[in-house]
């Protein structure tokens, strides 16, 4: 009988945190669905163009060919293991409904897949392109109609005070590489984990993924392909930066914060088999039927043991 009432409270203890973005995860998915007829017009288009980077151009497009190398590790973690993945797919998604849209994301970045309706050439189908911000850039895209100068808006500070390293351009094809992006290193030469103490992440999120021209390209990648389905800080919920805020997201905005697919790579690509579990407090509150989810959905190692030794909770 208790574990019956804890069945019939599921709905208070696990619903949503947040409010739902869009309306559901299939029509998420049928956003992201290539027809025939894009799959038909994929294929001149299906690659990276860099355009106004003079001599950086060559490096950039070495960064391009690891930030897919990247998307390609984490394409077959997910394809193959959803929530069995030894590397934080369920905490940073939850549940195996977001898989094949999690999937499609990153199938999209490893083959550069094109989008339609977005400018400047609104009924093709386009791959995403880069383009290095000069003082020049608003006269040289002022065909985007954006609204602001590029230049200036490498020049404002960006969250927690940070220049701004790139930006993607909405409903266009572009995303704009600020000159900060070249102070940081393409990519990590070794592995930087975080920790995980009380079932929170710990460590230097800088360390282990934010600070690298490929991880800060991809971010941008998934804001392309999301479109306006991405969180933002004009949505509700608001987009969520923080590793451990992303845990608490449910699972369609999960899909919907760029950082949670961001650090899901980043965990993937090197080899992090510590992460919250996302049933537990402090993201849930611990009681028969989330532990009992925890100890059926996770692998015990990614549980923390103060969690599995408390008692359970009979408070709401």
């Amino acid at each position: 009988m208790i574990f019956m009432a804890a069945i019939l409270t599921a709905g208070a203890i696990i619903a949503p945190i947040n409010s739902l973005h869009t309306p559901s995860m299939v029509g998420l998915n049928q956003s992201l669905n290539a027809g025939p007829g894009e799959v038909a017009n994929l294929t001149n288009i299906n690659h990276f163009i860099v355009e106004n980077c003079g001599d950086r151009t060559f490096d950039i497009y070495e960064t391009v060919a690891q930030t897919k190398m990247l998307a390609r590790s984490a394409l077959a973690d997910a394809l193959l293991e959803g929530t069995d993945s030894d590397f934080g797919y369920q905490a940073m998604f939850k549940e195996d409904e977001a898989q094949k849209a999690v999937v499609s994301i990153l199938d999209h970045i490893y083959n550069s897949r094109g989008k339609a309706n977005l400018r400047p050439r609104p009924d093709t189908f386009s791959s995403p392109r880069l383009s290095c911000v000069t003082e020049d850039s608003a006269k040289l895209y002022g065909y985007l109609n954006l609204g602001y100068d590029p230049w200036h808006r490498c020049l404002a500070g960006g969250p927690r005070s940070t220049p701004i390293q790139a930006f993607y351009a909405d409903g266009t094809i572009y995303t704009f590489l600020c000159p900060a992006v070249f102070v940081q290193p393409p990519m990590s030469t070794r592995n930087h984990c975080p920790s995980v103490t009380g079932n929170r992440f710990f460590g230097d999120s800088g360390i282990f993924y934010g600070n690298y021209q490929t991880y800060i390209m991809l971010y941008q990648l998934i804001r392309f392909y999301l479109g306006d389905n991405a969180l933002t800080n004009n949505t509700d919920p608001k987009e969520q930066l923080d590793w451990n805020d992303c845990v608490h997201l449910n699972t369609l905005n999960s899909v919907l914060n760029p950082t949670n697919l961001q650090i899901y790579i980043a965990l993937v690509s090197q080899q992090c088999t510590s992460w919250p579990n996302p049933f537990a407090p402090p993201f849930y509150p611990l009681d028969l039927l989330s532990l009992t989810l925890s100890l059926i959905r996770s692998p015990l190692s990614s549980i923390p043991r103060n969690t599995l030794l408390q008692p359970i909770s009979t408070q709401t």
